[in-house]
């Protein structure tokens, strides 16, 4: 089962990647989003230099609540992450202009779109600019490894 950016089927026209965009996947666990930064495996962070460098430390996003999902603020980690007991998938959807504050919608496969915010959970600060995301939890993404 693939929860990185990277897709398995190496037929696909994206040179390797889930989104032709090469946007990164992460993954949240709420037991872990206390932690300011994420944590630290020298296997599952190796395309994720940017958790652990000085400028991406502390690296979060707060998703808005609904549908099972608690609204708040939750550590990044690496996508293999969202194996782990309640960890779930989190995707930026790039390509979605404006979406709407406090957006929260179930789909019909079971992911979830919600707006939120990227944040630093070290020095407090969070993005202007309202974002849309995805969430899939893990049983979904053992379902269907190569979804969204």
């Amino acid at each position: 089962m693939c929860s990185t950016r990277f897709n398995p089927d190496v037929f696909t026209g994206n040179n390797g990647y889930q989104y032709p965009d090469q946007r990164q996947i992460y993954a949240i666990v709420p037991g872990l989003s206390d932690n300011p930064v994420a944590a630290y495996d020298p296997i599952y962070s190796a395309d994720y230099g940017n958790l652990s460098s000085v400028s991406g430390a502390g690296s979060r996003v707060y998703l808005n609540g609904g549908n099972g999902l608690a609204a708040g603020w939750y550590t990044l980690l690496p996508a293999q992450y969202a194996m782990l007991p309640g960890g779930m998938r989190v995707v930026e959807e790039t390509g979605a202009a404006n979406p709407i504050p406090g957006m929260n919608q179930k789909l019909t496969d079971g992911t979830l779109e919600v707006s939120g915010y990227y944040g630093d959970a070290l020095s407090g600060a969070q993005s202007s600019s309202l974002r849309l995301f995805t969430v899939q939890s893990q049983a979904l993404v053992k379902k269907n490894p190569t979804s969204r």
